[in-house]
């Protein structure tokens, strides 16, 4: 990911659900492009998010096999971080995850991953 783009400032794990509490820099450059005035986080860099988390869990690098299912259903502003990214992870590499904000989801999504 980007350098300095965020920051998981907290995990707590329970089983096969695992929390991250993830900061978004609000002053990183990529929000000069997206969007001007209107920062909103990328959807793609919510997801390279999610895999970094997936990846934290198994302790090596991960690559999307499969998207089953992804649903941005709010966008995520930088300025109202932080966010929490809850990862549940099957040792046949299917996961699910789930972005939310002050308990409303922002982003849900199903997929599969195969070291990279």
């Amino acid at each position: 990911m980007t350098q300095g783009f965020y920051t998981v400032t907290s995990r707590t794990d329970d089983g096969n659900a695992h929390r991250f509490v993830v900061e978004i820099n609000p002053g990183h450059k990529i929000f000069a492009g997206h969007f001007p005035g209107n920062p909103v986080v990328p959807g793609v860099c919510t997801l390279i998010i999610i895999r970094e988390c997936a990846e934290s869990i198994v302790g090596g690098k991960l690559r999307t096999a499969t998207m089953n299912q992804c649903k941005f259903l709010r966008p995520i502003l930088p300025q109202t971080s932080p966010v929490k990214v809850v990862v549940e992870m099957k040792d046949s590499g299917e996961c699910t995850a789930r972005v939310t904000k002050d308990g409303e989801t922002l982003l849900s999504m199903k997929a599969t991953y195969t070291a990279a």
